[in-house]
């Protein structure tokens, strides 16, 4: 594939390459959690709890890399509702600004 784009494959680093582990016990998951925690302060985490970057006016993530771990289940439903929350809030910080203006 990398070569019908004209792109060099990639180039595993060293201890990858040398590491005894079999490639096909390597592999990805579904949902990666935990990458952008939501956390009350930025110390803690990278969002707040309306999903807001510390820090960062207007830059708000919606995903599973907000929750802080991942459980037992697949994370679908509280992927749906933790977007359809930020969407409402979105919205309220809409209103709240198109009636200052």
């Amino acid at each position: 594939a990398f070569a019908r784009l004209g792109v060099a494959p990639p180039r595993l680093s060293d201890w990858i390459a040398e590491d005894a582990l079999s490639r096909a016990q390597l592999r990805d998951v579904a949902h990666p959690m935990g990458t952008t925690r939501m956390s009350a302060t930025a110390q803690d985490g990278v969002v707040d709890t309306n999903g807001q970057v510390h820090g960062v006016h207007g830059l708000f993530i919606a995903g599973s890399s907000v929750f802080p771990t991942s459980g037992h289940a697949n994370p679908t439903l509280m992927i749906v509702g933790l977007a359809t929350r930020l969407a409402f809030h979105l919205r309220g910080l809409a209103l709240t600004d198109s009636q200052a203006a």
